[in-house]
């Protein structure tokens, strides 16, 4: 009863790995800097420092069987079937500088690679060699001749790096720190701007090690009322989660590193500071802040105060100066005063003046005499009398006219 059950077992095992893909496809596809498609450009599969695979890019607008298109696809295109793994990929094309591309085949997979005609650098890739799985997820540094880190990478698994922009004519070198050693490569220079391997040797001679103690440094100033700083660090690489014992003028404190290897103490009154490490000590000394001294008393007796009886004839033209001073000032504001008078008052009765009409001028009149004023009753009598007299005339006249007729 137990057989079939381990032969179906078996037999379901068996199908499952066979169901599991053992390569992924890879299409690389090429193209410059302006999008041209570039046909013909060698795409190369490394493995280290050996080519597994190397196919050229081509061009299928339409399926040609003869010309190898199977498929239609219109872009610069090689493929490739993998096993998962991380390789490098160098283009190689005529008249451009070589490229090369870490990749990490995990499914099927396309990438665009751009290469440039002009490169104005040099790709540094390479592996560590010797113990990789000891400096797998580790960083390796290229230093310059001054010993500053200009560029770094990680690590990948079976040692593998890359570093870009590595400058030609330079010299160069590569480290490796884990904490505990150090390793150096050999000075080295890029010798044009394309791209090249190289391999670091990570068991190296006990002469080439450097063994790194921890070391605790003060990493920050002094100052009152500043954040004061200390780091924890072996080589390269900051000790986080140690224990520093600070103490200050108001009492100690017991800090845990950070991530940086870095502990903090607010500087809030000056004094010593000092932090503790295992057997190393770092003081900061922060200055106190200054207070003015009070004024000292003058103890010794004064000078008697001599009073001359005459005024020296050198201060004579200091009573003038206070003279000619007062003058001035009350000359200037006699200015002011005429000044005001003369604008508010002069100029408005000549702008009046001026603008005032003409008249026209006339002749007198001649002088007019009263008349003599006459009674009123006198008046209606004598003209009373003169009208009865004349009709007294006219009567008579009448009776004369008829005594001729």
């Amino acid at each position: 009863m137990q057989t079939p059950c381990r032969m179906l077992v078996l037999v379901l095992g068996l199908a499952l790995l066979v169901g599991l893909p053992s390569a992924y496809q890879f299409n690389a596809t090429v193209v410059n800097e302006i999008g041209t498609r570039l046909v013909n450009t060698h795409v190369q599969i490394m493995v280290g420092n050996t080519v597994l695979y190397e196919n050229a890019t081509t061009w299928c607008p339409e399926i040609d069987v003869a010309k190898g298109c199977y498929v239609a696809y219109d872009r610069a295109m090689s493929s490739f079937d993998l096993a998962p793994g991380i390789y490098f990929v160098r283009l190689q094309r005529g008249g451009y500088p070589d490229h090369a591309y870490i990749l990490n085949i995990t499914r099927d997979l396309e990438v665009q690679y751009v290469m440039f005609i002009k490169k104005s650098t040099y790709t540094l890739f390479g592996r560590v060699t010797g113990n990789p799985e000891h400096w797998t997820g580790t960083r390796i540094s290229m230093m310059d001749a001054q010993d500053t880190v200009v560029r770094s990478a990680n690590i990948l698994p079976a040692g593998d790096f890359l570093i870009d922009t590595v400058w030609p004519d330079t010299n160069y070198y590569l480290r490796l720190d884990d904490g505990t050693q150090r390793i150096n490569s050999p000075v080295f220079q890029a010798p044009d701007t394309g791209a090249g391997y190289m391999e670091v040797n990570g068991t190296l001679a006990l002469s080439n090690n450097t063994i790194l103690a921890p070391k605790l440094a003060a990493s920050s100033g002094a100052a009152l009322y500043s954040v004061l700083s200390v780091q924890l660090k072996s080589g390269d690489r900051p000790m986080t989660g140690q224990q520093i014992a600070a103490k200050t003028p108001r009492g100690t404190l017991n800090l845990s590193t950070d991530e940086n290897g870095k502990v903090y103490v607010q500087a809030a009154e000056g004094g010593e500071y000092t932090f503790t490490w295992e057997t190393q000590v770092v003081k900061m000394s922060v200055p106190k802040p200054t207070v003015a001294a009070p004024p000292q008393k003058n103890e010794t007796p004064a000078a008697p105060v001599v009073i001359p009886t005459e005024q020296p004839a050198e201060t004579a033209p200091q009573g003038g100066m206070t003279w000619l001073g007062m003058a001035s000032l009350l000359l200037f504001v006699m200015m002011i005063v005429i000044a005001v008078v003369f604008i508010f008052f002069v100029v408005p009765w000549f702008m009046k003046a001026v603008n005032k009409p003409v008249q026209k001028k006339e002749e007198p009149a001649a002088p007019m005499w009263p008349m003599p004023a006459e009674p009123q009753a006198e008046t209606g009598a004598k003209e009373h009398g003169h009208k009865e007299a004349h009709a007294h005339h006219k009567h008579k006249a009448a009776k004369h006219h008829k005594k001729k007729r």
